[in-house]
């Protein structure tokens, strides 16, 4: 019997099932796996999205590439819009006049100008301080020279380079998500990075990959395919909702059980396996703690991001992680 997913999103009541997600909700021409509709399922349960009314799809372009999930533009700026501490953005093309390189507002080409990417600026209120992100694209890393980046090769940059800096400035409420003008025509979603913050910005907390020590000799279970980020993302946040404030010592248990000392380079059978055991325990028992406010990103090894401070976690402690 498949299996039902059921959550609330900001539109309306969703139930999901693998079935329904392979046929209506995928797009591109590649075959997903369980593996990847179980971890679309799961992003659109925990980031309340509707794929249903087109806020949320899943996009693969061959078999051989990697799935990824891609949310429209204005269910994109919502998410921005709804955090209270959002204070809105500026965002405009990276040009070159004669010798010298211009970040300039809008998306007219000028005559004479040569586009060279995208720029972003988003701010929001901290603890009574404005906090500036900026995030800047350059056009050759984006530009398919195809479909609308042939066209409008101005508005998509600039679209790209707004998607980057609300992802760097509210990690917690685009984890894994990727918007439409980031993955056309790519086989594979671009590489996550850690916003440009302003000279003032104080930084959040900080959260790393969890790594534990494993005995030598341990035999590590091999598979031909690790997972990616956005699938340590969702467990990550599925552990929080089973074990609360616990969770980075029992899934280091977990993980060391099958052979492993980090998630970086945890297969995808065995993410299956452990993203259905939490499932289950999910529907045994409820939740320790409320997912929204023990939100962990998990981030590649070596990489270092800044968590938000959401509106609902200003009257309570936040806890302090180190993965």
């Amino acid at each position: 019997m498949t299996e039902l997913t059921k959550y609330e999103s900001a539109n309306g009541a969703v139930t999901l099932d693998s079935e329904t997600v392979k046929k209506y909700l995928v797009r591109g021409n590649g075959n997903v796996s369980d593996q990847e509709v179980l971890l679309f399922m799961n992003l659109c349960k925990f980031q309340k999205l509707n794929p249903f009314t087109n806020e949320v799809y899943l996009l693969k372009y061959s078999s051989s590439s990697p799935a990824t999930t891609v949310v429209g533009r204005d269910a994109y700026l919502r998410r921005a819009y709804e955090n209270p501490n959002y204070m809105g953005y500026k965002s405009g093309l990276v040009v070159q006049r004669g010798e010298a390189i211009v970040q300039k507002e809008g998306t007219c080409l000028y005559p004479g100008e040569k586009l060279v990417g995208g720029w972003c600026k988003v701010f929001q209120m901290l603890k009574d301080e404005k906090i500036e992100t900026f995030k800047e694209v350059s056009l050759s890393e984006y530009n398919t020279g195809q479909s609308s980046w042939k066209k409008m090769p101005t508005l998509m940059i600039c679209k790209v380079a707004e998607s980057q800096a609300l992802r760097a400035a509210f990690p917690k409420d685009y984890a894994g998500l990727y918007t439409p003008e980031e993955v056309e025509g790519t086989e594979s979603p671009p590489q996550n990075e850690i916003g440009l913050a302003a000279a003032n910005h104080k930084p959040h907390d900080y959260v790393n990959d969890i790594s534990i020590h494993v005995p030598p000799n341990t035999e590590i279970r091999q598979n031909n395919s690790n997972i990616n980020q956005s699938e340590r993302q969702a467990l990550f946040s599925l552990a929080r909702k089973v074990f609360g404030e616990s969770a980075n010592e029992r899934l280091n248990e977990i993980i060391r059980k099958y052979g492993y000392s980090s998630t970086t380079k945890l297969s995808r059978d065995v993410f299956t396996d452990i993203m259905a055991d939490l499932e289950g325990q999910i529907t045994e028992s409820p939740p320790q703690n409320d997912i929204s406010r023990q939100e962990t990103d998990g981030s590649a090894d070596g990489e270092v991001r800044p968590q938000d401070n959401d509106s609902a976690m200003s009257k309570k402690s936040k806890s302090e992680v180190a993965e």
